[in-house]
């Protein structure tokens, strides 16, 4: 085994390790050291020698040269995001919040973390890792401050929808600004459960983590144990490019994030000044945007381009925001000579998530979690479900929220304001009056924004959870309410992945879906989350087949107008098991479907919501709806122009790639409700599909009283390009167990 060491750290790449069932050479790295910069000199290095191409890529983004080195890109997306990032250089944003102290700038720990991981890169730098990206220029020496930024961008969400947007904004009496429109930033979800002695066989404390993040390259995974001897011994994973454990455990708690539904920045509609669209309207009197201009090089030409800021945020044009039940769609925001909108982001003058997150490692109880996040501010976007070896479990929804209280939405938004607030809970609230302004807390940590006393904390005996949705149903027999509604629905219709959440843990403690008795053990959490069943699935398809077997003659049209023999078609959606099993067959017929069906804007439901029976409804397709017979027929038609079986199993055609062999991937999309979630797309050079977000890290702790807990942990992306066995073990839902106390690697 490799061994490299240096100051304070010793890396050990672990390469043993018996998974259950099977054996598997998971390359997870042991990194041990005396203190936090040792372990970031470690996480740095080690990261450098797996995923090096990605995190050069990386951090050429944060610094604004992505066009310098690669071109604009197809549709100006390099750009775009180099105007971005430089316009943040510029204005010096991320560089005065880290001159500031804690909670507002980073922490101690944080701060040493940081700059040791820029020393481990380096150091693999130096010694000739530029070689392994074809020996690209781009690959230079990085600063803590690239870290820092880049962390900033990844809690900013607001700032990230908008940021096409921001780009392409201009007053009308000037020419539109040839900066293309960058895709919708990646979706980001994650299932999480907790559960109580009540709730696990046996008593003590469980928590399933099912975290949804990229497979590769900005916010994706990356697992290492870490160990300060005497002070920490953790496992778990680091988004690459930044040295802070989102998800793990030690021997004391166990933790995970799922993104929070709560919206994290609101919009402000400006009243122009008449003549002058450069100017809006406060109480009355004109004040002036401030235009910056910022210049970026592609491939050696400068170009530059403005961006528009106003006293509430930049000025923009469009923004990416949630669609209704799942996915994501673009809001217009049209610069005209009476109006235009500005953009504030709660998490824009703080960098709140690191300094929280940090702490976890040393954490003994849920209570220390919970502390670590009311003193330091909360985790920016993200909700923190923990639990400890004394059977507590934790639900904190600690973030930057923008202080729109139901009363000032009802008082302040404008006509937009109020659609979009009934709508997406997102508010445009008029900038031309003062009093219309966010509000502040006496214990908020930035102004504009909602207190800690304001946050939703959640403990229980039973069970707690969150698969994206509104915290309103966190605890189905206790559901919680009375909070701002910008924290997120409350008596609505939820997404079907939490509907099939809610559905997996009622059947799991009534001991009802075939996993053995009641009641949460490890092998039960994770079977749970494997079992592959379609939310949407089990309430549309018997109605689907129906609705294909009504086609007069066997045959649909389609949008185009052509008409396509659904015959097959018919026969798999009425064989399909309901299940997004690599073997299942009807499944990819009816995920593609279900998309069209999404992407429509159509509801696709005769029976409405019903707040008393929140699991089961809406449901009852409504089979007589014109959009949805085409969306049948070309889903069908797509298939038949791939010269794809509407019977064909899913392994076959969702898959990754690797050493010339496919590997069948499991999971479903989110708008089907399939927990254990996956989105694919496809390479046009190869033709293969490639894993664009999904299940990344699976991870089920149980602490039952005994000096180690019982764990079962998996990377399904993979620790790089070059070793795909656990993406394998993740294909046939096998799973490596915990490191804090395997006798191999204790050894090593």
């Amino acid at each position: 085994m490799r061994k490299i060491t240096w100051g304070t750290a010793l890396v050990a790449l672990v390469l043993g390790g018996m998974s259950a069932p099977a054996a598997a050479r998971d390359g997870v790295p042991h990194i041990v050291a005396g203190d936090e910069a040792g372990l970031g000199r470690g996480i740095g290095y080690a990261q450098a020698k797996d995923r090096l191409c990605e995190l050069g890529m990386i951090f050429l983004g944060v610094r604004g040269e992505l066009a310098r080195h690669l071109g604009a890109g197809a549709a100006g997306e390099n750009l775009a995001s180099d105007v971005a990032a430089r316009d943040l250089i510029d204005r010096g944003v991320v560089e005065r919040i880290v001159a500031k102290a804690p909670p507002v700038g980073p922490s101690a720990k944080v701060r040493a973390l940081v700059r040791g991981y820029v020393s481990g890169y380096n150091r693999y730098l130096v010694e000739g890792g530029t070689s392994e990206c074809g020996g690209a220029s781009w690959l230079v020496p990085i600063r803590e401050i690239d870290i820092y930024r880049y962390m900033y961008q990844g809690g900013t969400d607001g700032l990230n929808r908008g940021l096409a947007g921001i780009v392409a904004a201009t007053p009308p009496n000037r020419p539109d600004q040839p900066t293309a429109t960058p895709a919708p930033p990646p979706e980001r979800g994650s299932n999480a459960i907790a559960t109580g002695p009540e709730a696990t066989r046996g008593g003590g404390g469980l928590l399933l983590a099912n975290p949804h993040v990229p497979w590769r390259g900005p916010a994706s995974f990356w697992q290492a144990r870490l160990t300060i001897p005497g002070t920490m011994d953790l496992d778990g994973v680091q988004m690459i490019g930044a040295p802070i454990t989102a998800t793990g455990y030690t021997r004391n708690t166990a933790w995970t994030g799922t993104v929070a539904s709560t919206v994290t920045y609101s919009l402000f509609e400006l009243k122009l000044v008449p003549g002058d669209p450069a100017s809006y309207l406060v109480d009355g009197e004109p004040e002036r945007m401030t235009e910056r201009r910022v210049t970026v090089d592609v491939l050696g030409t400068p170009v530059t381009r403005s961006v528009w800021h106003t006293r509430y945020g930049p000025v923009l044009t469009s923004m990416s925001v949630n669609a209704w039940l799942g996915g994501q769609q673009r809001q217009d925001l049209p610069w005209t000579t009476e109006r235009a909108y500005a953009l504030a982001d709660a998490n824009a003058q703080t960098m709140r998530g690191p300094n929280a997150v940090a702490e976890f490692g040393t954490a003994r109880t849920v209570e220390d979690i919970r502390r670590a996040l009311r003193d330091h501010g909360g985790a920016s976007t993200f909700n923190e479900l923990a639990v400890d070896r004394e059977g507590g479990i934790l639900l904190a929804g600690y973030q930057g929220v923008p202080h729109v209280t139901d009363q000032h939405a009802r008082t302040c938004n404008t006509e937009l304001g109020h659609a979009l607030w009934d709508s997406h809970r997102l508010p445009v609230l008029d900038g031309s009056r003062t009093r219309c302004a966010l509000g502040t807390d006496k214990d908020s940590l930035v102004p504009g924004t909602f207190g800690n006393h304001r946050m939703p904390v959640r403990t229980a005996k039973d069970y707690l959870t969150n698969s994206n949705g509104s915290l309103w149903l966190s605890n189905r027999e206790r559901p919680l309410t009375g909070l701002p509604r910008i924290f997120g629905d409350e008596g609505r219709a939820q997404t079907a992945r939490s509907r099939m959440g809610l559905d997996l843990i009622r059947k799991r403690l009534d001991g009802g879906d075939g996993y053995g008795p009641a009641g949460f053990t490890v092998a039960g959490a994770w079977n749970l989350v494997l079992s592959n069943r379609s939310m949407t699935g089990e309430l549309a398809a018997a109605d689907t087949a129906a609705m294909c077997r009504s086609f007069p003659g066997g045959r649909a049209r389609t949008s185009a107008g052509a008409t396509v023999d659904v015959r097959r078609a018919c026969a798999a959606v009425a064989a399909w098991d309901r299940r997004n099993d690599t073997t299942s067959r009807g499944a990819l017929l009816f995920d593609r479907f279900w998309a069209r069906v999404t992407k429509s804007g159509v509801n696709p439901w005769r029976t409405p919501f019903d707040p008393a029976d929140p699991i089961g409804t809406p449901n009852t397709l409504d089979t007589a709806d014109a959009r949805i017979r085409t969306a049948f027929a070309d889903a069908v038609a797509a298939l038949d122009k791939e010269d794809i079986g509407p019977e064909a199993p899913l392994g076959e055609h969702q898959y990754v790639f690797h050493d010339n062999r496919r590997i069948p991937l499991h999971g479903g999309p989110d708008t089907a409700g399939v927990y254990n979630l996956l989105h694919t797309t496809k390479n046009p050079e190869t033709g293969h599909p490639v894993v664009t977000d999904g299940t990344t890290f699976l991870m089920a702790v149980r602490f039952s009283g005994k000096r180690c807990p019982e764990v079962r942990t998996l990377l399904a992306s993979g620790q790089s390009d070059r070793d795909a066995g656990q993406t394998r073990m993740f294909s046939g839902k096998r799973w490596l167990p915990g490191r804090l106390c395997d006798v191999d690697q204790a050894r090593h």
